[in-house]
């Protein structure tokens, strides 16, 4: 009996030691490997391509890696053969996902129902004060974590937001927060200050539509 050497060669491909797709961050390294190769006569030989084309062919290695820079979707395949006159054998590798880089907006503030800016505030108390930080690009999910600057006496989960309503007059509030991807591509940023004041004058009646309740509440003579 002629064994393994009988049979066509047979050949698999990994991706940094995994059988399935693959999400590697920009700049990030993938190595793909034909592990354990079988049937024909050893030795065996290996020729590489690529979707898009391998920018560098890696030569007949059963192993190689490639650091990628550029977000895309990358195939590899290897053809593996013996010396003898049989087709080669194609081993298609596990898709890699590079995404695009993680960016990063600037942390937000909103009081009551007004609109988020990226400036310094001043609050009632009673009022919400809301900070939110977005993020685009990357890997999902996104990972929050909110670090207490000045004045707070908690801080969220994780999660893209944070919401508290003051209850004395005189402090002044402020978070900062990173967030990192799937990847492990990450960003941080310092969230605008509010300075919380026991009366505000709210101007005039479109000014202060959405100030109603805190008005109500304190009187103001604007409301």
């Amino acid at each position: 009996s002629c064994g393994d050497c009988c049979l066509p060669v047979s050949a698999s491909c990994t991706v940094n030691g995994s059988t399935n797709p693959v999400t590697i961050a920009p700049g990030g390294s993938a190595t793909f490997n034909v592990p354990s190769p079988s049937g024909g006569f050893a030795p065996y030989n290996y020729a590489w391509s690529g979707t898009p084309p391998l920018a560098l062919d890696p030569g007949n290695v059963q192993s190689f890696a490639r650091t990628y820079s550029s977000s895309g979707i990358y195939n590899v395949t290897a053809s593996v053969d013996d010396s003898s006159p049989r087709p080669a054998a194609p081993a298609a590798c596990p898709t890699v996902t590079v995404p695009a880089p993680l960016i990063v907006n600037d942390c937000e503030v909103r009081i009551a129902s007004g609109g988020w800016t990226a400036a310094n505030a001043s609050a009632v108390v009673g009022e919400m004060i809301a900070w939110r930080l977005t993020a685009s690009g990357g890997a999902t999910p996104y990972e929050y974590d909110w670090v207490e600057t000045v004045d707070l006496l908690n801080t969220p989960a994780n999660q893209v937001s944070y919401t508290t309503v003051p209850a004395d007059a005189g402090s002044t509030l402020g978070e900062s927060v990173s967030v990192s991807d799937a990847v492990g591509q990450s960003g941080s940023d310092t969230c605008p200050n509010v300075s919380v004041v026991s009366t505000q004058t709210c101007g005039s009646a479109a000014a202060c539509a959405f100030r109603t309740e805190v008005c109500s509440r304190f009187s103001y003579t604007d409301c």
